[in-house]
């Protein structure tokens, strides 16, 4: 629920992090536009990025895209990809030689934009820009996402010692070649034996049960430049060499087959459903003397009148070498520095009765010994959610104004774990709180959180080792506090959609593992890891053991049972058509009478299979790393791995991005790829590129001189160039483009975000005239083609900003132009800054549908249907 800062109304409609409402901003920009840039500087900062479009008189201006910056000396411009150094513009990116984006071939039909009116799709404008008169099977786009990107290192889950831990892959076997005494070699594959005693999670081919299986040998050796992605249903993917072994399910059960061999759409792969806690010791506290005893800190030990008194004053003082005066101080005081209670210590079992203190906080006096149950849980949760370490050593708790009932919460837990005093300090824009923070300068907590592993901020956030290895009742607490401070909860027809949402992928990629615990298979956000978002029966089953998030929302199960989710179904392959009730793709299981012996291992075992969705080639530089899982006593040859981020950059800062994960990176700057070596990437099975992102508008130069060298090497066939652009790009430059997409049988698509500038300025940071103005000229070229729809546009219903007052003015804007320019309107799902709106009504889709009919418009549609509510 936000409050406008200008009228102060209250509203569900009404983002808490921008603090606007939609008609202040259109009726009030004098007051809306500075709020809203203040918010966007906000969600910038955190990326290290420029907070607003550079417009120093003083600095050089850069014509690359729309926003036309003026940087100053020792800046880069808005996308971040120019820089003025030494007086001179730099151009980092977005020139022929050297763009920053990632590539990979999807597999037509394709699911974009144009899809109704796309040739590769539908065969329209055969023979002239169409491979067949139909869907174009078998071929593909070359998608090019502009932006930068991380190598694939691949998370694996592993037992170190005994230590349950989360790792690289290359990173594990890397330190074991260190290690290693004995490295045999065949051509270029080199073999280890691991030097410690590891074991990775693998399940038995006879129950499917999940287990540390032992790592028998390790493999390391160059790659080819390439990789296979494969993506599953629910955004799964995992990464190998072409000719790797994966296990495939048929009706017998799992086969062997290269990665090179699968087939999308048709075969399903193993995926991790849930894991059962093994039977090992687990940790029950926290040794803060052990902990503390190596740090730069001058530690106070308290009750230690034992000690103190066990010799004479002189005896202590020749012993522990101080001066005699300082015994008796530390007796009047009944403490000690900790340096000198550790020479005196007989009984480690004595720091049940100690307490600590530092320098900077004298009056906190902590347990020496802290226990590891559920309170503790809970406050490790919330941190995971909401909490950071400063520079200065000192732990905060950061929530929203609306949330300071946690505030309270984390601050009495804070005071029952580790007796320190904290304070809740509000946080105000305008004259109005904004923010809550719990604080203390308390450096013992600092270096709790710090030494647990559990990182400082959101960027570097994960779940400790530790945690893997407690009991459920400790998991669930820690679930329910970090779904709390760091979850949503909306209802979708009659159910409950539970998400979360950080920066950090090691977070979520534990918190996946946390998940399956309880048997819970979340569904990963469409284009990366980034979001958990749990759906149908899993958010039940969620509910029954951390309810808290759902209670606070008040929202309620209307009905008795959810809708299945995928981890309760199986292809009908598995069964016999006799047993099935109805013609599907899927089957409950429950609802069959009699099932195959694979079907039961699969309902009683620890694993689940998915759908192969997509199979695409990515670039890859690096060593290919393999694990053997073969022992007597396991023989399993099989092992989990993990997922992969992409990462882009753009030059408007929407506050509502989908893809705003792709930020985190953007001035790593890599890879770097000429357009040369892009158009290579065009095979004979290529029969479009198109150009996405973010926006590629900054890197216009590139993609421009990507296609020309693309279609002189298909001089005489089919290649499409598509463009999907926020519209604010150089008109020189997109003049260039829309040719050369006119002449080849492509489209470009622009996402018009609002029509009033001063809604498109607070929520997208960036004027839309330059848009606008672009969008009326491209529209002369959309009457040079009309067997294939040269241009098309589509909007974001954005609730209580985006919705038929303004879809009204787009309608109308694009109707006066040209009525038959395609229009797209789309489902809004809540994300980045923005996260705290609901989901786009189906009244709300319908209604817009209806006035952009009645304007005149006349091929115009919903997409992202299965987002309505």
């Amino acid at each position: 629920m936000g409050i406008c800062k200008i009228c102060k109304s209250e509203s569900q409609y009404i983002s808490s992090f921008l603090g606007l409402c939609r008609k202040c901003i259109i009726e009030n920009p004098e007051k809306a536009i500075p709020i809203a840039r203040k918010a966007h500087e906000t969600s910038r900062k955190k990326f290290d990025l420029t907070p607003f479009v550079p417009k120093n008189p003083e600095g050089l201006q850069c014509l690359g895209c729309g926003n036309e910056c003026k940087i100053p000396e020792g800046e880069r411009g808005y996308c971040g990809l120019v820089e003025n150094k030494n007086n001179k513009l730099i151009r980092i990116a977005g020139t022929p030689d050297k763009g920053l984006c990632e590539w990979y071939y999807d597999a037509l039909p394709t699911n974009c934009v144009s899809i109704e009116f796309c040739p590769g799709g539908t065969g329209c404008g055969y023979p002239n820009f169409a491979k067949s008169k139909g869907p174009e099977y078998g071929y593909y786009n070359l998608s090019v996402f502009y932006g930068a990107c991380v190598p694939f290192n691949e998370n694996t889950f592993v037992s170190i010692e005994g230590k349950p831990q989360v790792i690289k892959i290359g990173k594990l076997v890397e330190e074991e070649f260190e290690k290693a005494k004995e490295k045999i070699k065949i051509g270029e594959v080199t073999w280890i034996k691991p030097q410690r005693k590891i074991g990775i999670l693998s399940f038995d081919p006879l129950d499917f049960k999940v287990k540390f299986a032992p790592v028998t040998r390790m493999m390391k050796k160059p790659n080819n430049g390439e990789l296979t992605e494969i993506e599953l249903e629910y955004k799964r993917r995992i990464h190998v060499s072409s000719d790797h072994p994966l296990l495939v399910l048929s009706k017998e059960g799992f086969k062997i087959k290269p990665a090179k061999e699968l087939r999308t759409g048709e075969e399903f792969l193993p995926i991790l459903k849930k894991i059962r806690r093994e039977n090992r010791k687990k940790v029950s506290t926290i040794d803060l003397i052990e902990l503390l005893m190596k740090r730069d800190e001058k530690i106070t030990v308290h009750n230690v009148k034992h000690l103190l008194y066990a010799k004479s004053q002189r005896e202590l003082a020749k012993y522990l070498s101080v001066k005699e005066h300082l015994i008796g101080n530390w007796r009047r005081k009944n403490s000690m520095p900790l340096l000198h209670y550790l020479k005196l210590e007989g009984n480690k079992k004595e720091r049940m009765h100690l307490r600590l203190s530092t320098k900077y906080s004298k009056k906190n006096f902590v347990p020496a010994i802290l226990r590891l149950d559920k309170s503790f849980a809970r406050l490790l949760g919330f941190y995971l959610a909401e909490g950071c370490l400063t520079k200065e050593k000192r732990t905060s708790f950061d929530l929203s104004i609306e949330e300071m009932d946690l505030a309270r919460e984390v601050q009495k837990l804070v005071k029952k774990i580790f007796n320190i005093e904290t304070s809740i300090r509000k946080g105000f824009r305008k004259g109005e709180p904004s923010a809550v923070r719990v604080v203390t300068p308390n450096r013992i907590l600092y270096h709790v959180f710090e030494s647990l592993g559990t990182g400082s901020n959101s960027c570097s956030k994960k779940v400790p080792s530790f945690v893997f290895d407690m009991f459920d009742n400790f998991v669930k607490e820690l679930l329910d506090s970090y779904f709390l401070g760091n979850g949503h909860a909306h209802e979708v027809r009659g159910g409950i959609i539970i998400s979360s949402n950080s920066i950090s992928h090691e977070l979520n990629y534990g918190i996946i593992l946390l998940l399956a615990r309880f048997g819970i298979i979340p569904r990963i956000s469409q284009k990366s890891v980034q979001d958990i978002i749990i759906e149908g029966n899993n958010s039940r089953f969620f509910y029954k053991s951390m309810p808290s998030l759902v209670k606070r929302k008040g929202l309620k199960f209307k009905r008795l049972n959810g809708r299945s989710t995928i981890a309760e179904v199986y292809p009908t392959f598995l069964f016999k058509r006799d047993t099935i009730p109805w013609k599907c793709k899927r089957v409950n299981p429950r609802h069959v009478k009699k099932i195959s012996l694979i079907v039961k291992k699969l309902v009683d075992g620890d694993i689940h299979v998915l759908k192969i969705n997509s199979i695409k080639k990515v670039k890859y530089d690096g060593y290919l790393y393999d694990l053997e899982v073969n022992s007597k006593e396991m023989p399993y040859h099989n092992f989990m791995h993990g997922d992969h981020v992409f990462t882009h950059n753009c030059n408007f800062n929407c506050l509502f991005c989908q893809n705003w994960h792709f930020k985190n990176l953007t001035q790593s700057l890599s890879p770097l790829i000429s357009a040369e070596e892009l158009a290579s990437k065009v095979n004979d099975k290529v029969t479009c590129i198109c150009y996405f992102g973010g926006t590629p508008d900054p890197q216009l130069s590139h993609a421009i001189e990507t296609s020309k060298i693309a279609l002189e090497l298909k001089k005489n066939d089919i290649l499409r160039i598509c463009l999907e652009s926020n519209g604010n790009a150089n008109w020189n430059l997109l003049k260039k483009f829309a040719e050369i997409s006119l002449n080849s049988g492509g489209c470009i698509k622009v996402d018009v975000k609002a029509y009033d500038d001063a809604l498109n300025l607070a929520l997208t940071g960036v004027s839309n005239k330059t848009a606008l103005k672009n969008f009326r000229m491209l529209a002369k070229y959309h009457k040079k083609r009309p067997e294939v729809p040269f241009l098309c546009a589509s909007t974001l219903l954005v609730p209580g900003y985006v919705e038929e007052d303004q879809v009204k003015k787009i309608s109308k804007f694009i109707t006066n132009i040209d009525p038959t320019i395609p229009y797209s309107l789309l489902a809004f799902y809540p994300h980045f800054m923005m996260k705290d709106l609901p989901f786009t009504s189906r009244n709300t889709a319908q209604n817009c549908l209806k006035i952009v009919k009645k304007e005149g418009l006349e091929k115009v549609r919903i997409g992202n249907l299965r987002l309505l509510i």
